[in-house]
């Protein structure tokens, strides 16, 4: 059997913060561990009390690089909800200024007529994108005037260091050997066990390595 030979390339990290960039502080009232939002009042005998709206993410599912999450909301004040509202999954650690969201949906269907729902629940695909936790948020109000209605506790993948992105292709300065590339967070020493079957990885080779930020993708002053 040939003999097999590997380069290995790992781009490490992305997408520094840009000092440049000053960013949209987040309203004081949604900072914290338990962040409050608004209440939908409801007349109970002759006082009112109000009904927290409340959101809670739950793993159904979860791998190594994908998971599954069942996103349940109670208690949208009806006078804050539109139909164009939706929830959108963002990175924790991200929270402290407006960002683009990993992903999100629209709460209701297209030319859904009113009332709207105060409560639903909707089913999150999210990958393994390395961010320490995610949360949810429910969001109203319009693109100049966005409204948070809800936001769930945080959640997180078992192992964000995990390599991922694995490529493999021929090597265009030598047809015999063969390029292994992925991304990981950290290099510490990364290798490739290979062999002539799945049982039996006996040679190992070292990876080289690359690294890049947010200014390999991003145009300055960009956010």
């Amino acid at each position: 059997m040939a003999s097999r030979f590997f380069i290995i390339v790992c781009a490490l990290k992305v997408c520094d913060a840009d000092p440049g960039v000053v960013p949209r502080i987040i309203p004081p009232h949604l900072e914290g561990s338990e962040p409050r939002f608004y209440v939908m009042p409801s007349r109970v005998g002759r006082g009112l009390v109000g009904a927290s709206a409340t959101m809670t993410a739950n793993i159904k599912q979860k791998g190594l690089r994908t998971m599954e999450v069942e996103v349940t909301w109670q208690n949208a004040p009806i006078r804050e909800i539109r139909s164009t509202d939706w929830i959108g999954v963002f990175d924790q650690q991200l929270m402290d200024e407006f960002h683009a969201p990993v992903k999100f949906k629209y709460v209701f269907p297209k030319d859904v007529k009113r009332p709207n729902k105060t409560n639903g629940t909707l089913t999150f695909s999210l990958l393994n994108l390395r961010a320490t936790s995610y949360v949810f948020t429910y969001i109203s109000g319009n693109v100049q005037y966005p409204a948070v209605v809800a936001q769930s506790s945080p959640i997180s993948f078992d192992n964000i260091m995990l390599p991922m992105g694995v490529h493999i292709a021929i090597s265009p300065a030598d047809s015999r050997k063969m390029l292994v590339m992925w991304t990981q967070n950290s290099y510490n020493g990364a290798a490739v066990k290979f062999g002539s079957s799945p049982d039996s990885l006996n040679a190992t080779v070292s990876a080289s390595y690359d690294t890049y930020t947010r200014h390999d993708f991003c145009e300055t002053g960009s956010s």
